[in-house]
């Protein structure tokens, strides 16, 4: 990106672990352990453009358990800054359930879930933050020379 003035990227939206679980027939978990990695479109979106040298920021809602603390550093990983990436102390963070069939009928099949595919319990919902809890954090963020 020489010769090019950097705009600030900030992407807003469903902020979740993925859950990527391989299965066999009829939708059943193998004895593969998952893998847990930040997801969601805004996440997918932001890494893929920090990667390319944009400045990216994600403005979201996680929980303090450790998916949360997965989810973050996954994003830095890949270069997305997460300082408004807001801790709540009381949710859960977003898990999607990716289903991945390697085997009978399905194979090659995706199927997304909303719910452990193991004890078959839904995940918890977690609302976005409120324009009040992310005013501060953002307007910091935002210039002339920005995304939003």
């Amino acid at each position: 990106m020489s010769g090019v003035v950097a705009i600030n990227v900030i992407g807003a939206g469903l902020v979740p672990v993925d859950i990527v679980q391989t299965v066999g027939e009829y939708w059943k978990a193998d004895d593969s352990p998952p893998a847990y990695v930040s997801g969601g479109t805004v996440g997918n979106i932001l890494c893929h453009l920090s990667r390319q040298g944009w400045p990216c920021s994600i403005v979201g809602r996680v929980g303090p358990d450790s998916l949360g603390e997965v989810l973050r550093k996954d994003l830095e990983t890949f270069g997305v800054d997460t300082e408004t990436l807001l801790l709540d102390g009381n949710a859960v963070t977003r898990r999607i359930c990716h289903l991945i069939a390697v085997s009978g009928p399905q194979k090659g099949s995706h199927r997304f879930d909303l719910q452990c595919f193991r004890c078959k319990q839904h995940f918890p919902n977690i609302q976005p933050p409120t324009f009040d809890a992310i005013h501060n954090p953002i307007s910091a963020k935002i210039d002339r020379k920005s995304v939003v």
